[in-house]
C-alpha cells in the first residue's frame, strides 16, 4: 500500500486520471485488501495497536474515499462498500483501545445545538452508504437520545432508498419561498417539485409562519453559542473534551491571535461578546423559540412525509477576493441560510439534493427515497 500510494500521489491532482489507470486500480485494490486484512487480524488474534497500524488503515480508507469521490459510479461496488465498512470497524476498535487515538478521533463542535455530522457525496447512493457507516448511538455524543438506533440496528439506507415516491406526500413550505427569493431559484425549485409529482408523489402546500423568523433566531443561537465555545467556556454536556485543543488555541485570546482569524470568525466572536454583555437573556429565549419551531415542523410532518423548499434563496455568490473588506465578505454570505439554519438548530433530519428535503427525526430513509427517485429521473448535472 505504501508503494502504491506513493506511486499514485503525483496523479491525484491530475484531472485526466481515469479509473482504468493501472496506478489508480492498484491503489483501490490494495487499500481495500489492507482494510480487510486488518479486520481479520483483529477478529482472530490479539493484534497490537501501533502508530503504523493506525496510519496504514487510515490512509487506506482515505484512498478508498478518494477513489469513490473522483470516480464514484465507475468504481462503486459491494466490495468497495465492504472494504469501507472494514476500515470503519478497525478504526473504531483502534480508537476504543488506544488512548492517544481517542484524543483525535472526534469532530469539534462550536455549539452543540447546531453542529452535527452528516455525509456529503456526489450522489444519493454514496450518501446512503456513508450514512449507514456513520449513523448510530455512541457513548460520546449526549445528543443521542430516544430514537437513535444502536450501531447494529442502523437501517439499510441503500436498500430503503429504492422504494420510490409513489404514495408519499410532499409538503412545499410556503414560507420557504419568500417574496425576495431569486426568480431563477424559485423557477428551478418548482420544476424539481414537478418531477417528484410526476413520479407519483402527492404535492401539497404547507405553512409554518414562524419559519420567516427562524433565520434571525438561528443567528442568536449561533453567534452566542459559538462565542462560548470559542472562548473555551462550554459546560453542562456529557461529552469528550479536548483540553489540548484549548491549549493550542492560546486562550485567553490576545489581539494578535484574533488578528489571525478569518473575518467570519472575528464577526462571530465580537457579535457574541457584544450580545452577551448587552442582551444576555436573548440566548435562552432563542433556544426556547427553536424548541417551539421544532414542534411546529413536527406538526406539519404528521400530515406529510417530507417538507421541501429551496436550499438557498439566491444562487451561490462568487468568492470575494482575498483583499475584500469585511463588509464585502459578509455580504457574500447573505441568502445562504434562511431555509437551512432553522433545521441546524432543531437537529431535524434533512438532506440537500436540488431542494432542501426535511423529514421526521431519524427518518432519513424516507428523505433518501425522495432524493434518489428525483436523482434517477433527471440528469442533475444539467437540470
Amino acid at each position: 500500500m505504501a508503494r502504491a500510494g506513493a506511486d499514485y500521489q503525483p496523479f491525484q491532482t491530475n484531472q485526466t486520471t481515469t479509473s482504468t489507470d493501472p496506478y489508480y486500480n492498484a491503489c483501490l485494490v490494495s487499500a481495500g485488501q489492507i482494510c480487510q486484512l486488518h479486520k481479520r487480524l483483529h477478529q482472530n488474534s490479539d493484534y497490537g495497536h501501533s502508530f503504523i497500524a493506525v496510519q496504514t488503515v487510515f490512509v487506506s480508507g482515505i484512498m478508498l474515499l478518494d477513489c469513490l469521490w473522483t470516480h464514484g459510479d465507475e468504481v462503486w461496488s459491494i466490495r468497495l462498500s465492504n472494504n469501507l465498512r472494514a476500515r470503519s470497524s478497525v478504526l473504531f476498535v483502534l480508537g476504543e483501545r488506544t488512548a492517544w487515538v481517542r484524543r483525535y478521533r472526534g469532530i469539534v463542535s462550536n455549539d452543540a445545538r447546531l453542529d452535527y455530522v452528516g455525509p456529503m457525496r456526489h450522489n444519493v447512493r454514496d450518501a446512503a452508504v456513508l450514512l449507514g457507516v456513520m449513523a448510530g448511538a455512541d457513548r460520546v455524543d449526549d445528543r443521542c437520545g430516544a430514537g437513535v438506533p444502536f450501531p447494529g440496528d442502523v437501517p439499510n439506507y441503500e436498500r430503503l432508498m429504492e422504494g420510490g415516491v409513489r404514495g408519499l406526500k410532499v409538503g412545499v413550505l410556503r414560507e420557504g419561498l419568500p417574496e425576495d427569493i431569486d426568480a431563477g431559484v424559485e423557477s428551478k425549485f418548482r420544476e424539481a417539485v414537478k418531477v417528484v409529482e410526476k413520479l407519483g408523489a402527492t404535492v401539497v402546500e404547507v405553512s409554518v409562519p414562524l419559519h420567516t423568523q427562524a433565520r434571525s433566531v438561528y443567528s442568536v443561537v449561533s453567534k452566542m453559542g459559538n462565542h462560548i465555545r470559542m472562548l473555551g467556556k462550554a459546560t453542562g454536556r456529557r461529552q469528550a473534551m479536548l483540553p489540548d485543543l484549548f491549549e493550542k488555541k492560546g486562550l485567553p485570546y490576545t489581539p494578535e491571535v484574533v488578528n489571525k482569524m478569518s473575518v467570519m470568525s472575528k464577526e462571530g466572536l465580537l457579535s457574541g461578546e457584544y450580545t452577551w454583555q448587552n442582551y444576555a437573556t436573548v440566548y435562552p429565549k432563542a433556544v426556547n423559540i427553536m424548541r417551539k419551531l421544532k414542534d411546529l415542523y413536527d406538526e406539519v410532518l404528521s400530515s406529510v412525509d417530507v417538507i421541501v423548499m429551496p436550499t438557498t434563496l439566491t444562487p451561490a455568490n462568487p468568492l470575494p477576493p482575498p483583499d475584500a473588506t469585511p463588509v464585502a465578505q459578509m455580504e457574500a454570505a447573505k441568502g445562504m441560510t434562511e431555509n437551512t439554519g432553522a433545521f441546524n438548530a432543531t437537529l431535524a433530519s434533512c438532506a440537500r439534493v436540488t431542494d432542501w428535503i426535511v423529514g421526521k427525526w431519524y427518518d432519513e430513509a424516507t428523505i433518501l427515497r425522495v432524493a434518489y427517485a428525483w436523482e434517477q429521473a433527471v440528469d442533475w448535472k444539467t437540470f
